[in-house]
This record gives C-alpha cells, sequence and structure tokens, in this order.
C-alpha cells in the first residue's frame, strides 16, 4: 500500500480513530478485517502525525501485522480440505455440481464428499452448490491413542484464527475401532483444549451451548477412528436449505436442497435421453404450495447462486474477509451467461399458497408466474402437455380420498397419455397400489419423518 496521499486530501485524526473503532466493535467483527483497517490507518497516521510511528503506535502496527501475518499462514494462504454433506441419495448430483464448479473433489465417502481448496473455494462453494447440507473445514488429521496426545495436539492448533468466542461450542465427537473410547470424555477433552489455547494467547475462549439454547452455535466435530483423529470446523451455521427467500410456507414443505437436487437429477436424466435438447420448453410444478420448486428451478436457469442472499457462519470466524466474500456473493446474485429458453411457472388450487409462493418468488429476487388451478379437478387435464418436465410434491394422506391413490393414477395416466414426462414425489406407501410402467428411476428418502420416493416417468 502506498504511504503517499494526494495533494488536496484532508484526513482528521479524529476521523480516523472513528473509523479504527466503528470496525472494531462491530457486533462481529472479524479478526482478518480489523487488522486491514487498523494497518490501513496506521499508515495513514504516518502521514499526519510529525515524526512517524510513536512507541505505543508502532507496537500497535507490530502486533497486527503479526496476526494479518498468522491468518494468512494457517488460513488464507494454504490449501485445505472441506466435507460437503448432503442426502446420500444426492451425493452423485452433489458430486457433478462441485465438479461444474471447478472445485478439486477429492473423494467421495459415507460422510460425503471431501474437496480441496483455498478458504476462498468454501465461500464460493456455500454460494453456489444447491443440494449440500453443510460444509465443514477439516483440520490436519493425526494418531492419538490417549486423551492426553489428544488433548497436546489439539491445543497445538490455532482455534483463536477459526472460532469466535463470542459464539458458544456445539462439540461432538464419534469414536470407532479406538483406545479413546469415550465419546463423551474425546469431546470434553477437546473443550479443555480449547478453552486452554484461548487462555495462553490472552483471551476468552467460547463457552458451550446450553441444553436450552436454540441457537445453531459453532459445531466441531471429532471423529476417531483406528487410533486416527479428524477434526471438523462448521462453516455453514444454519442448514443450507435455508435460503432466505421462505418466508412461508404450507403443510409438509419440501426442503430446498431437496428440491434443487431432485431438479437437477430430472435433468441429467432428461439430458442422457435428449441430449439436444437438455432443458424442456417447461417446467411446472401443479401443486407449487410455497412456491420452492418453480424458484429453486428458476434459480438454476438463470445460474444464480442460491446461497447468495443469506448470511453464514464464517462470516462471523476471525479469518473472514468481507471483501474477498462480498466480490463472490455479488456475482453470485447475478444471471451467468444466456439463460435456456424454458418457461418455469406453478400452479396451485389454494389462492392463499398461491399468494405465499409470490411473496416468497419477490423476496428472492425473481419473476415466475404462478396461477389459479384446481390440479384435483378438470383443470388437470390443460397443465400437462408435450415438451413439459412436471415436478411437484402432491398432497397425500387422510387428506385425500385413499390417501391419494387415484390422484397419482391420474397424473400417471396424464404424463403417459400427453407424452410430457415428470418426477412426482409419492410416500413409499402407494407405490405398490400404483403402475410401474412408466417408473424408470427413484430416488428414496424421507421429507418430515415420511418415507418418500421421486420417480421419474415418461
Amino acid at each position: 500500500m502506498s504511504k503517499t496521499i494526494p495533494a488536496g486530501s484532508i484526513i482528521h485524526p479524529v476521523l480516523v480513530c472513528y473509523r479504527i473503532a466503528n470496525v472494531c466493535h462491530t457486533p462481529s467483527p472479524s479478526l482478518a478485517n480489523v487488522c486491514r483497517a487498523v494497518k490501513f490507518y496506521l499508515l495513514i497516521f504516518l502521514q499526519i502525525i510529525p515524526g512517524g510511528m510513536t512507541g505505543w503506535s508502532k507496537a500497535v502496527f507490530t502486533v497486527f501485522m503479526a496476526l494479518d501475518k498468522r491468518i494468512k499462514r494457517h488460513i488464507w494462504a494454504k490449501e485445505h480440505r472441506f466435507l460437503v454433506t448432503q442426502v446420500p441419495q444426492l451425493r452423485a448430483v452433489c458430486a457433478k455440481e462441485i465438479r461444474e464448479e471447478g472445485l478439486a473433489l477429492s473423494e467421495e465417502t459415507e460422510q460425503g464428499i471431501y474437496f480441496t481448496g483455498r478458504i476462498e473455494d468454501a465461500y464460493r462453494a456455500h454460494l453456489m452448490l444447491r443440494s449440500a447440507s453443510r460444509i465443514w473445514l477439516c483440520l490436519e488429521s493425526f494418531k492419538a491413542g490417549a486423551r492426553e496426545e489428544l488433548f497436546r495436539r489439539a491445543t497445538a492448533l490455532p482455534w483463536e484464527l477459526l472460532l469466535n468466542p463470542r459464539i458458544p461450542l456445539d462439540i461432538s465427537a464419534r469414536v470407532r475401532h479406538s483406545r479413546l473410547e469415550h465419546e463423551g470424555e474425546t469431546a470434553e477433552t477437546l473443550t479443555a483444549a480449547i478453552q486452554r489455547r484461548f487462555s495462553e494467547a490472552g483471551g476468552n475462549s467460547p463457552k458451550e451451548k446450553g441444553a436450552g439454547d436454540e441457537s445453531p452455535g459453532q459445531r466441531l466435530r471429532v471423529i476417531v477412528e483406528n487410533n486416527r483423529v479428524e477434526l471438523r470446523v462448521d462453516l455453514s451455521g444454519e442448514h443450507l436449505h435455508k435460503r432466505g427467500y421462505r418466508l412461508r410456507q404450507g403443510a409438509a414443505p419440501l426442503r430446498e436442497t431437496l428440491a434443487a437436487g431432485i431438479i437437477l437429477w430430472a435433468l441429467e436424466i432428461r439430458r442422457k435421453r435428449h441430449p439436444e435438447a437438455a432443458w424442456p420448453e417447461r417446467i411446472h410444478d401443479p401443486f407449487c404450495g410455497s412456491g420452492t420448486i418453480p424458484i429453486e428451478a428458476e434459480m438454476l436457469r438463470l445460474g444464480i447462486g442460491p446461497g447468495a442472499g443469506r448470511e453464514f457462519l464464517f462470516m462471523q470466524q476471525p479469518h473472514f474477509r468481507a471483501a474477498a466474500f462480498g466480490h463472490l456473493r455479488k456475482k453470485a446474485a447475478q444471471p451467468s451467461g444466456q439463460p435456456p429458453a424454458c418457461r418455469v411457472g406453478g400452479s396451485d388450487s389454494s389462492r392463499e399458497m398461491l399468494e405465499i409462493a409470490r411473496q416468497n418468488c419477490a423476496a428472492a429476487g425473481l419473476e415466475i408466474g404462478f396461477d389459479y388451478a384446481d390440479a384435483l379437478g378438470a383443470s388437470l387435464d390443460r397443465i400437462f402437455s408435450n415438451g413439459t418436465l412436471i415436478i411437484c410434491n402432491p398432497p397425500y394422506g387422510e387428506r385425500l380420498a385413499e390417501g391419494g391413490v387415484l390422484l397419482f393414477r391420474r397424473i400417471f395416466a396424464r404424463i403417459q397419455e400427453t407424452g410430457c414426462s415428470g418426477v412426482i414425489i409419492l410416500p413409499r406407501a402407494l407405490e405398490a397400489k400404483l403402475p410401474h410402467d412408466g417408473f424408470t428411476r427413484k430416488l428414496s428418502f424421507t421429507n418430515g419423518g415420511i418415507p418418500v420416493s421421486a420417480v421419474y416417468l415418461d
């Protein structure tokens, strides 16, 4: 940074002091941002205070320079390993997303998908991955066959650069085939190591999350298998299905990450069968409810990042750099390239739910047509047409005759008659009562605690 100030510039010392205080006393300041602000304004002081740095200013400058260098060395300039968790049935979908985003996928496991990169890549993953549930920063693994060894190795880690001392800790452990047998004691050992590290650094350590505390807290996971320890630090905070646009919802809503994953899954099937037209002419949800499926489909069509409108836990962690993230967020919030010529829409027989869908759509910054249509009645026929991809989560259970069997049979019949294709989410209990002729692919998962399947028909 240049130490010269353009001619005619007037910088009042009180204004500079106020700016530093303003940065340092925000509700959740990042150490990285504070360091950069202090360095910048101390350099400005060099231009306005005769004689250059005094003893106190030189000491402050030295401290913050050293801290900034530590953040760069341990966090920003270093390659890290990240774990992306998701619904297991959508792992292949999420892995494809990671590759297409240009992230270095390294391994797929039962725990999730690992990729390597810098912390900025984790920022981008949070903004752009649609089917991911949570993203963890994995610290260097090490061998530990006793609590003392775990304590010693964990105390050596730079927790003061990773954790916000103002946010409670939520630590849990999983132990398999190791000398460290007790999961509770393992979690307690990590807690003690973090407290020791903060104490040695001269600061207050984060408190443990209380039993009645409903806030997400800072999640840490200790995985011990065959005496090898892996420590994971949560970067996401609230579950990634919380995009920020769903202001209201109806009964048994589909999670946004599930909806996006199912849309990606359906489009991939269609792409393999119709390589000349990967996107259909139209995507429609005739039981749109609060609008989740059309909103996720339209964001995908436009290339808008699903995380561009929400906050993440890493934004409150010491290593966070607002300028770098702000650039990525701005890019993620804008449509990318020329979107496919596909009309996305939704309809419902409840005017109240249509109003909720429109409000959620506006909160997402999108324009989607939501129309009134009684999909349980005669208007179901005009919704289905050749070139349309139907994706829906129809009502089922006690609200409908025979638990919804008649409705699902009619939907299946219309898809086969009109030549359109569709993904229908239905309870697994109904599968045996429905024709299987059109079932070509199926995903099974739970939604709201109910075992369901997403079946692809064409």
